[in-house]
């Protein structure tokens, strides 16, 4: 500044004058002392504080190689020229409200350079006191602090960036030093995952989660320098501090912590991915094991047929008690072999079966008899029924095979012996019930509950029981079907299984089963007496299984009927146009040349009144096709002498025109 400036500061307020100098060697002697600083220093006069603001009277060289304006440029002027678009207006109330108070000023604001840059200074106005003690003037010193705000910025951000990618990441994360291989950091997802607080993880090395085995295999790999210097990818097993053992899939790469040389580490639990590839790759097995079961069944249920209808004929003749007690086990045989048929085909392709309003008494004291019958005399059978029990819709036969197996495995889990207990009561599920337990809906439901005193199930294989082929029991003593099809029959009839079981002290199984919703009970078979008889009638057997047509050609002729027979459906038609004598068809729906379905519709262009039993080894496609072609009567193999008689007698006894296609109902029959 010049000394011939026309803004002077002689006499700055009530100063005194410095000793023999001047007003003009004054101001050069200020100039002189602030010239050289680093900070900023602005002189103003005091008033006016409104528009257009108190006139500058001094600046130092640091201002102008701060802001680019000159000392002539600056004179005179408000420093309200240094405010721009960034400059907060409530710094600026402040400022003006403490000046016109005539107190000082600490405050942080942005100004403008000449430029248009912009400068974060850290301001201190101090006001200079002039004559009747009101300022004069105003001292501003201003250190800029860009930098250092720059720098904050950039920590605040990087602490954001941290949270973000880091501390509050989803996926859990660590950092770790190669040398020690001590934790350095853990983010708030590995502390949840792992179980362990922060303060253990750091007193921890990169070994302790993982399960010993798996510690010289890590420590190979530590070993190798390039690993180190690697990003790469692995699967580990990791440990919990409960001990339990997740499948993690780790993503490590070298990193920088705190300027030290660290490994980054993502650790992916791929638990739930596992499991859902179980679930998936079960999924695939099962409709494999469908599609293989649906197409062995009908050859099995076509080797079963003949022996089951050949023990009603050999049991008719023969009275000696010894033959008849090898026929009984033989029957045995051949019905366990059917009933192995029905279920890999009930849990495999979630047959639905016949669903009746069942009698749940009846079938629990069927069991309760035939458990007696056959399990060791060691076991204790109990039934406890509530009166008045509500009938369900379920396939009878499915009910039964439901209980029964749970049975036969209470009976399993006690090898000493012990108590077996099934209880049946009325209950009504909540809705609140009914939201915890998938597949359920609230309502009336009947309770089942099956329970041993036996040896209990291990936590470690608590979940996977229901697992098809999953078994404890030596090779040869279990199919692993038995809960399979439990789940699959319950699952069917909308009802839902629980287990409660606790190692060496027994399990519990218990069933909710929707009650019917008429409340009216399948009415009792018929007891067995003598086989039903024919009158002479024609009866066509069509099968391309030799054992098949021969047997139920016997079985028919050996109970007063005659019959004929055809390897196929080309054959029976043209018997069937030769002989108007036939009375009844029986055909197979599966067979070469001429499939049943075929064969019923060319049978129907010659007499429209045909009477038709369509029988199967498959339960599902083949005979739900003849139903819908109006077949009112189906047999499924294998079948019995009995039912294979029952069911041509009821054919036979209807009209006519209840036989024909468009007739409504079908007759099922099963052995």
């Amino acid at each position: 500044m010049s000394p011939e400036s026309s803004y002077s500061l002689a006499p700055l307020g009530n100063a005194p004058p410095v000793a023999g100098l001047t007003p003009a060697e004054q101001l050069r002697l200020l100039q002189t002392c602030v010239g050289r600083l680093d900070d900023i220093i602005v002189i103003t006069e005091a008033d006016p504080l409104d528009e257009p603001g108190p006139r500058i009277v001094f600046v130092n060289e640091a201002f102008t190689r701060r802001t680019g304006w000159t000392v002539a440029e600056v004179l005179g002027r408000s420093p309200r020229m240094l405010q721009g678009p960034g400059t907060d207006r409530a710094t600026l109330a402040r400022i003006r409200a403490a000046l016109e108070r005539r107190e000082p000023v600490h405050e942080e604001i942005l100004n403008y350079a000449k430029d248009g840059q912009v400068m974060c200074l850290e301001m201190d106005i101090l006001p200079v006191p002039g004559r009747e003690g009101r300022p004069s003037h105003f001292v501003a010193v201003m250190r800029d602090v860009t930098e250092r705000r720059r720098v904050a910025e950039a920590l605040r951000r990087s602490e954001e960036t941290y949270r973000l990618l880091f501390r509050d990441n989803p996926q859990p994360m660590w950092v770790y030093d190669p040398q020690t291989l001590r934790f350095l950091a853990v983010n708030r997802a590995a502390l949840a995952q792992y179980g362990w607080s922060e303060d253990e993880f750091r007193a921890m090395t990169i070994h302790d989660i993982r399960p010993p085995e798996d510690v010289p295999r890590l420590e190979r790999k530590l070993a190798d320098p390039a690993y180190l210097r690697s990003r790469h990818t692995d699967v580990w097993r990791h440990r919990r501090k409960d001990g339990a053992i997740l499948e993690v899939e780790i993503i490590s790469e070298p990193f920088t912590w705190e300027d030290l040389p660290a490994r980054l580490v993502l650790a992916k639990d791929l638990t739930e991915r596992r499991q859902l590839e179980a679930k998936f790759l079960r999924a695939q097995r099962l409709e494999s094991i469908g599609t293989l079961a649906g197409g062995i069944a009908h050859d099995l249920n076509n080797v079963l047929a003949p022996v089951m209808m050949s023990v009603d004929l050999l049991r008719a003749a023969l009275r000696e008690p010894s033959l008849r007690e090898v026929l009984d086990a033989l029957e045995s045989s051949v019905r366990r072999g059917a009933d192995m048929v029905r279920q890999i085909l009930t849990f495999a392709r979630g047959l639905d079966g016949r669903r009746v309003a069942v009698p749940v008494g009846r079938v629990v004291r069927d069991v309760q008899r035939l458990a007696r019958e056959t399990f060791a005399k060691n076991v204790t059978v109990t039934v406890s029924l509530a009166p008045g029990l509500w009938p369900v819709t379920a396939d009878p036969t499915q009910l039964h095979q439901l209980l029964l197996n749970l049975c036969v495995n209470a009976r399993d889990a006690m090898p000493e012996g012990g108590e077996l207990t099934i209880s049946a009561a009325n209950v009504v599920l909540d809705a609140a019930y009914a939201a915890m337990t998938p597949g359920i809906t609230p309502g009336r439901h009947v309770h089942l509950r099956v329970s041993d005193t036996g040896t209990g199930i291990p936590a470690s294989i608590r979940d996977k029981i229901f697992d098809p082929f999953f078994t404890t029991k030596e090779p040869g003593l279990g199919t692993g079907l038995g809960l399979a099809t439990v789940l699959t029959i319950a699952a069917s009839c909308g009802g839902s299984v629980r287990v409660e079981s606790e190692e060496g002290r027994g399990s519990a199984f218990e069933i909710h089963l929707p009650a019917a919703p008429d409340g009216a009970a399948a009415e009792a078979e018929a007891p067995r007496g003598e086989l039903p008889r024919g009158r002479g009638e024609l009866v066509l057997v069509v099968d391309d299984e030799a054992a098949v047509r021969l047997i139920t050609q016997q079985t028919l002729e050996a109970y007063g009927y005659r019959a004929l027979t055809a390897e196929d459906g080309a054959s029976a038609v043209a018997v069937f146009a030769t002989q108007r004598e036939v009375a009844l068809v029986l055909t197979d729906m599966m067979m070469p040349v001429m499939d049943g379905f075929a064969t019923i519709q060319a049978l129907r262009r010659i007499r429209p009144d045909v009477r038709v039993v369509a029988a199967s080894g498959m339960a599902d496609g083949p005979l739900a096709k003849a139903a819908g072609a109006g077949v009112r009567h189906i047999l499924p193999k294998p079948y019995t002498a009995d039912t294979l008689l029952r069911t041509i007698q009821q054919a036979l006894a209807e009209n006519s025109s209840a036989s024909g296609a468009g007739g409504s109902g079908i007759n099922r029959f099963e052995s």
